[in-house]
């Protein structure tokens, strides 16, 4: 296969934005993406175009969350409540922070507090 703008040279790969075969000479990478340089501008006017059209649909204002009291332990707030409002903030959630392993040992304690309620001895009154 032959290049598009000089046909006596072998192509080495596709426009991205054309297309079209070119030698390696007249292919650029752009955003991973290899564009002849004919094409370039109008590459880069699309991306801008795509760019800002994705800008338009994020919303205007920040959004805000508070973690509810989802924090995986340690002391008076500081760097443990960022932490924990930047998961929420990720799309984490309440408990966004806490291991596998914090929940089995809730569990773990949930289950020791049944068992001592059912064989525990009762007062008589």
């Amino acid at each position: 296969m032959k290049c598009s703008k000089y046909p006596d040279r072998d192509a080495a790969g596709f426009c991205a934005y054309s297309g079209k075969p070119y030698c390696k000479e007249e292919l650029v990478e752009v955003y991973g993406k290899m564009v002849a340089k004919d094409n370039l501008e109008k590459f880069m006017e699309e991306m801008k175009k795509m760019e800002s059209a994705s800008k338009k649909d994020a919303p205007s204002t920040p959004m805000v969350f508070m973690n509810a009291g989802g924090g995986g332990g340690g002391g008076g707030g500081g760097a443990a409540a960022s932490s924990s409002s930047s998961s929420a903030a990720s799309g984490g959630g309440f408990f966004a922070d806490v291991s596998c392993l914090d929940w089995i040992l809730v569990f773990f304690t949930c289950g020791l507090w049944l068992i001592w309620m059912a064989i525990r001895p009762k007062k008589v009154a």
